[in-house]
């Protein structure tokens, strides 16, 4: 008969439902490489995804829910790696911002007295704007007037 118990038992909160927890079928003659269960033959994935973190860099036999957790492994690995190259990329736009600063500010310091007025003018509002972003946080830079 029907069980509620098990059955709500096995279905997530979202209404999921694995087809490893489905036994109407009989359990398959192979082995999940990742779980080490025997799931129902209709719930294995011949051949799905390499387990590189076991050193199996070849396709294996996964089961259905074992499958799915691979491709969120390597979804979440691969956002992983976009956040390591954008914040290499934010690093180096800082680093380069210090050195343009350290050019500006050795530039003004070398043509103290050269300048007009009003190159000078100029000059001191370029190098406040600049400090001003600094401290505030922005990253971007511009040199107009």
């Amino acid at each position: 008969g029907y069980n509620a118990t098990s059955e709500q038992a096995s279905c997530h909160k979202t209404g999921y439902r694995s087809p490893c927890d489905d036994w109407s079928s009989p359990p398959s003659e192979i082995h999940c490489t990742a779980c080490g269960k025997y799931p129902p033959e209709h719930a294995m994935r011949i051949d799905a995804a390499p387990l590189p973190e076991y050193g199996m860099e070849v396709r294996v036999d996964l089961c259905h829910d074992c499958s799915i957790a691979q491709g969120v492994l390597r979804h979440v690995r691969y956002l992983g790696w976009l956040y390591e190259v954008e914040s290499s990329g934010r690093a180096a736009i800082l680093v380069a911002w210090e050195e343009v600063k350290e050019v500006m500010d050795r530039i003004q310091w070398e043509n103290v007295g050269l300048d007009s007025d009003e190159e000078e003018a100029t000059n001191e509002r370029t190098c406040a704007r600049v400090e001003s972003n600094r401290k505030n946080g922005l990253t971007s830079i511009n040199f107009g007037s």
